[in-house]
């Protein structure tokens, strides 16, 4: 595993764990956490959305960004939390690209596990030659995280304008719905459905690191 592969398990594994204990949480003391305080005090707040933006833009860049879409929703309710998330989703995606290409395809494969770009191999030529089409596919499929596939766009012959129109086109899904499952986390029925989800993340993530463990032949 190249060392960025080893950099960004460690932050999926906290980022994961970090959920996990906040979802365990709030099962069990849920009704002691003043949510609707702390919505109250963001929507108040005119640096909310900047604070969160730059963070969501930062983190997307290196961890999940589902949890981060999920958090938009909870903060900031369906409408904005959808907004923002999609806004720093743009922003984070055009600085990977833009890296991505200035930094070249050698430098890229050098800091990416084998597995992503034999996956993303099969996809060059489509991407290439399909342009908007094929960003729209595949941000919309659960291919690869986000990040990865930012990168990899990188190193084809798209037009950043298709990239960026795709990209936007194929992120608004999984934004609605993500934003929307966040937005409900302040009713009494997710409280109880918490503890069920915290244990099945838990039991994903333990799976996950079995999975990636090496195997001594």
């Amino acid at each position: 595993m190249s060392k960025w592969g080893k950099f960004r398990t460690i932050l999926f594994l906290i980022f994961s764990g970090v959920i996990i204990v906040g979802l365990f949480s709030y099962s069990v003391w849920g009704d002691r956490i003043p949510i609707e305080e702390i919505r109250s005090y963001v929507e108040a707040s005119q640096k909310a959305p900047i604070i969160f933006m730059s963070l969501y833009a930062f983190l997307s860049m290196v961890t999940p960004t589902t949890p981060l879409m999920a958090i938009a929703g909870v903060l900031f309710g369906f409408t904005e939390g959808t907004l923002y998330s999609l806004v720093a989703g743009m922003v984070s995606a055009s600085i990977i690209f833009i890296v991505s290409r200035l930094l070249g395809r050698l430098f890229i494969e050098n800091i990416l596990e084998k597995e992503s770009l034999e996956k993303f191999n099969g996809y060059y030529d489509r991407v290439s030659k399909r342009g908007l089409t094929a960003v729209v596919i595949l941000r919309i499929t659960p291919i690869m995280p986000f990040n990865i596939l930012s990168l990899l766009m990188g190193i084809t012959k798209i037009s950043f304008s298709d990239y960026m129109l795709g990209t936007l086109i194929g992120l608004i899904p999984s934004h609605l719905v993500t934003v929307y499952f966040g937005s409900l986390v302040l009713t009494e029925a997710f409280r109880e459905f918490s503890l069920y989800l915290s244990i099945a993340m838990f039991l994903v993530v333990m799976f996950w690191v079995m999975w990636k463990k090496p195997v001594n032949s």
